[in-house]
């Protein structure tokens, strides 16, 4: 994270300078580095070692996500008004005077505690070693898909909702809500609902998602559209806090951040193949088949969750050793 910090200061600050076309690809592959080493999955790694108290921890880990939600929600606009009034250089030059006061601020608070449990980590090590688990490939679909059917309706929602004659202003304000109505899903975990149960933690935020993406083909009326995305929403922020809760309940606080690591790997992949795919579903066989699509898909996902859960050893824990 520190590595990170240093590079995403220097990449702000050089691309208050672009030059070209070429030099802004450059820019933008150096911030996907960036946010690779600063955002969930080290942050979440660096939590987990960090705080030692589980009540204290499951409230830390829902503090990263519901503020990390303020960057589509708040954060965006905020740069986009500070860009209207101060110009894209100067914007650009704050934005690493943010990230150079975050960093100091992580030096001073967070790193002196993690020094403390490294040393106690190592003494438990010693102890009694822990392998990194191999992660069952159906608990990462969980959260692959979710992660693909987030990326298709970002991607789709405006351009079909323009395609049935609504404005671009009113597509983009419903789209909006899938950042604002995240926080809810996030708060309302961080309440302790639901904490210690793994399968309402994997089946809750995709059977929310189905529903939502049902809502959406069901009709393109900005109304009902706008129901089905704050209802994917709170489905989505319920599932980022989710995957760190289950991970650490399934596999112990040593091997968490790598876990994490792993599934976020395949949740790339997802990411990155949800724009084309999308579009792909899209120009094929339209509007209803890909969100109708993705809601059987998801609640497919659901039902095997749930369907797993009553057997002896569910699909979850089927590559994993329990962790008490």
């Amino acid at each position: 994270m520190r590595g990170g910090a240093a590079l995403a200061i220097a990449t702000l600050l050089a691309s208050a300078w672009i030059p070209s076309v070429a030099a802004l690809y450059v820019v933008w592959l150096a911030l996907g580095i960036c946010m690779a080493m600063l955002l969930y999955e080290p942050a979440f790694g660096l939590v987990i070692r960090a705080v030692a108290d589980p009540v204290r921890r499951l409230r830390a880990l829902a503090t990263v996500t519901v503020l990390g939600g303020l960057a589509s929600t708040v954060c965006i606009p905020a740069v986009a008004w500070l860009v209207q009034i101060a110009g894209w250089q100067r914007t650009q030059i704050a934005l690493a005077v943010a990230i150079l006061i975050g960093a100091l601020i992580m030096e001073w608070q967070v790193l002196p505690a993690l020094r403390e449990r490294r040393a106690a980590d190592a003494r438990h090590r010693a102890e009694s070693p822990e392998l990194a688990p191999r992660v069952p490939i159906l608990l990462t679909a969980v959260f692959a898909a979710s992660t693909f059917a987030a990326m298709a309706l970002g991607t789709m929602l405006i351009a079909a909702l323009i395609g049935r004659g609504h404005g671009a202003g009113a597509a983009a304000n419903t789209l909006a809500l899938l950042g604002v109505m995240q926080l809810p899903g996030r708060l309302w975990v961080l309440s302790g609902r639901h904490a210690g149960s793994v399968p309402a933690l994997l089946a809750g935020p995709l059977a929310l998602e189905a529903l939502g993406l049902a809502a959406i083909a069901a009709s393109s009326s900005l109304v009902a559209v706008g129901i089905g995305v704050a209802v994917f929403g709170i489905g989505a922020g319920w599932s980022t806090l989710a995957r760190p809760m289950v991970v650490q309940a399934l596999y112990g606080i040593g091997s968490a951040g790598k876990t994490n690591g792993q599934i976020a790997r395949l949740q790339g992949f997802a990411r990155a193949a949800g724009p084309f795919g999308a579009a792909a579903i899209y120009s094929q066989f339209g509007y209803e088949a890909l969100f109708g699509g993705l809601a059987v898909s998801l609640l497919l996902l659901t039902s095997a969750v749930l369907v797993s859960n009553r057997r002896p050893a569910p699909f979850w824990l089927s590559a994993a050793k329990p962790h008490p």
